[in-house]
């Protein structure tokens, strides 16, 4: 399954690429879906509009397959040695309510917010945090 959603995404941006590159062949295949070049994006047939949404369903469905298969597939390595211990202080702090000035178990207490390396300063990642946290319970 995994190498059928690989296929596709391979071929799907092959051809976008192509499209872009041959004038032609974009006017061909603008042809075979059948919108023109000059109608707008409203007046565009349903299958016309629906490959965006098409292909962020493809991408979710590949993420949900590679974590099915592979579980914690984007903590291994360095992420799981280096990156990971300092994002969950940073957020288990914030969580706990005060803001994770250091780190205290690197090198008796390292600088964390003040370095900017662990995205603590970005929402998203307190909003990930909350859904594993929460949601997932993880």
């Amino acid at each position: 399954m995994l190498l059928a959603v690989l296929v596709a995404l391979t071929l799907g941006c092959g051809t976008w690429l192509l499209r872009r590159r041959f004038p032609a062949l974009d006017r061909a295949a603008n042809g075979i879906v059948g919108r023109e070049t000059g109608r707008s994006t409203a007046s565009a047939p349903i299958h016309g509009r629906c490959w965006p949404s098409l292909g962020f369903l493809i991408l979710i469905a590949a993420l949900a397959l590679l974590e099915g298969i592979q579980p914690y597939y984007f903590t291994q390595d360095d992420a799981l040695v280096s990156e990971l211990p300092g994002i969950l202080v940073g957020c288990r702090g914030v969580w706990q309510g005060h803001w994770p000035n250091y780190n205290p178990y690197v090198f008796m207490g390292s600088s964390l917010v003040n370095f900017g390396l662990y995205s603590l300063t970005y929402p998203p990642t307190y909003l990930a945090y909350g859904i594993a946290r929460n949601v997932l319970h993880d």
